[in-house]
């Protein structure tokens, strides 16, 4: 048993007394050879003034084990490192999306653009991403808490909104992924939402080529710099990130842009080009007038194509009426689309009308028609560009749409099917006699086997048709701005019809119809059969060029 000996350490008199200071008494493990002397003999602690009366003092003269030389040198272990846990998929889902506010910045959150302010657009953005929660993060007073959180909460959808100062932590996300959105930028929510198909533990930046922001370069899909010369720049940030909730931490504690540079040199950053992309992050206010300049063409078309027609007349008149009325809140995308279903029956029963009339006079009603049906297929071109300027596009105004495009399309059909041969007039007389007239044998033979010598039969099928075309679009999807060869054609064949180039064709020939040459070769029912004919064709050649082409799977 090794003996122990004691120190004795301070005392400025006797202790005990008041002058004087309590003695400490150390008890040490003598060193290995020391001399014995150095040890007098069992030491027992004296009482500390601390103690409380009562108590039992503590006597620490009783023997201790002392540790072997190589138990004693070993070093403590102070932090174990936790071996890496596997990812699961609850790592990779989004548990929330942030946008960060500054009031004080110029343009703010609250700065409109296109009939919403910028916090909305981010807001919706983070709803198209699947985003669970909003979290909006910055210095909010009092007084503008309130209008803040609603506009926030309007634009997520009515979803849960929550306003904070001071910066979430992991505790309060869970495992997962973070949506970072800039609350001062021009988001696309198409790129937002493949910017949240990244999965894996590496944080990443959605990049685009049209906007403001940290510049970075990247290499093989991996951010090499971060804040490098544009000049030597291939992407710029587009104020979108998705990390990780562990980086999201070190973001907010480090900040941003040293965050992005550490993650960066750790080569856990990636880069995400999108395909197409308006979004812009807003630091002054020329930044934000190029934007209004620069982004209202790519989201007000929605990156579709369209007809001939629609580019030369349809596009300027619709953008002049869409830019009257867009921040006229009343005038809603879906009262546009009914006010343009209404112009389209006028149309019709000017059509049905004008066969009534003597020929004079049926040519100018069929082009009163053909002008009705043209305003109505503006202000459809109209209700899409308002849509998408307000971000009001949703799956029940985009079934209103579609379902009207057609049924009009139908019922002039119908309309023009009638006043080719109306019933009080011998045939002879009518635009289908003359059409019987002057049909070579080669057309006029397949219609008499197919018992379609009868107009009325001919706009029965071209409803039919219709009805084909209509099943055929929905089974296949709207068009992509990323598809590319056969299936490019077929996007192509379906925008074209969806354009409503049908109703400028009728105009057209609605005025050909004026000369009197024309007019006696029956032209407008030539028109009916041709585009009876050509509403199937449409239909047979995009369901082959989809099914030969199918659609590539989405981000």
């Amino acid at each position: 048993m090794a003996e122990l000996s004691q120190v004795e350490v301070g005392g400025g008199g006797e202790a005990g007394t008041p002058e004087g200071r309590p003695k400490v008494v150390v008890i040490v493990a003598p060193r290995e050879g020391a001399p014995a002397a150095a040890a007098a003999g069992p030491a027992v602690a004296e009482p500390s003034p601390f103690d409380r009366a009562g108590d039992e003092p503590t006597d620490v003269s009783a023997p201790r084990p002392v540790l072997p030389p190589a138990e004693a040198e070993r070093p403590t272990e102070r932090i174990r490192k936790a071996p890496p846990r596997p990812r699961t998929p609850a790592d990779d889902r989004i548990v929330a999306a942030v946008v960060t506010v500054d009031l004080h910045a110029a343009p703010g959150p609250l700065t409109d653009l296109f009939g919403r302010s910028l916090l909305f657009r981010a807001a919706r953005a983070a709803l198209a991403a699947g985003a669970p929660r909003l979290i909006l993060l910055g210095q909010v007073p009092d007084a503008r808490h309130r209008e803040l959180y609603e506009e926030a909460y309007n634009g997520f959808g009515c979803g849960p909104v929550e306003v904070r100062s001071g910066d979430p932590g992991l505790a309060d996300f869970g495992p997962g992924r973070v949506l970072i959105l800039d609350g001062a930028a021009l988001h696309d929510p198409d790129a937002v939402r493949r910017l949240t198909s990244v999965t894996g533990p590496a944080a990443a930046l959605l990049l685009t080529r049209d906007g403001d922001g940290v510049r970075v370069r990247t290499e093989d899909g991996r951010v090499r710099e971060v804040g490098v010369d544009p000049s030597s720049a291939d992407g710029i940030t587009a104020g979108a990130a998705s990390v990780p909730v562990e980086h999201f931490e070190r973001i907010t504690q480090v900040g941003e842009r040293a965050a992005l540079e550490e993650l960066c040199a750790l080569d856990q950053l990636v880069g995400v080009t999108a395909r197409r992309s308006y979004a812009r992050q807003l630091h002054s206010g020329q930044a934000l007038e190029q934007a209004r300049a620069r982004a209202y063409e790519p989201i007000a078309s929605g990156g579709g194509t369209s007809g001939l027609f629609e580019d030369v007349i349809g596009r300027p008149v619709s953008r002049a009426i869409t830019a009257l009325i867009l921040r006229r809140a009343f005038v809603t995308p879906s009262l546009v689309s009914v006010v343009a279903g209404i112009l389209a029956l006028v149309g019709a029963f000017l059509i049905v009308f004008s066969g009534e009339l003597p020929h004079a006079h049926a040519g100018l009603a069929m082009v009163l028609a053909g002008l009705f049906l043209v305003g109505s297929a503006i202000l459809d071109r109209t209700d899409g560009e308002l849509a998408r300027l307000r971000m009001e596009e949703d799956e029940a105004s985009r079934s209103l749409d579609f379902g009207l495009d057609h049924v009009a399309h139908m019922v002039v059909f119908a309309a023009l099917a009638w006043a080719v041969d109306p019933p009080d007039l011998p045939r002879r007389a009518t635009a289908w006699g003359r059409f019987l007239d002057a049909a070579p044998a080669w057309l006029l033979d397949p219609l008499r086997r197919w018992e379609l010598d009868d107009p009325m039969r001919v706009g029965v099928v071209a409803v039919f048709g219709v009805l084909v075309l209509m099943a055929v679009l929905l089974w296949r999807g709207a068009p992509r701005a990323d598809s590319s060869g056969l299936r490019r054609v077929a996007d192509g064949l379906a925008s074209a019809f969806n354009s409503r180039d049908y109703f400028y064709l009728l105009t057209a020939a609605a005025l050909f119809n004026l000369v009197p040459l024309l007019a006696l070769k029956g032209l407008m029912a030539w028109f009916l059969v041709a585009t009876a004919a050509l509403v199937h064709l449409t239909w047979l050649a995009i369901l082959v060029l989809s099914l030969a082409s199918p659609a590539p799977p989405e981000d």
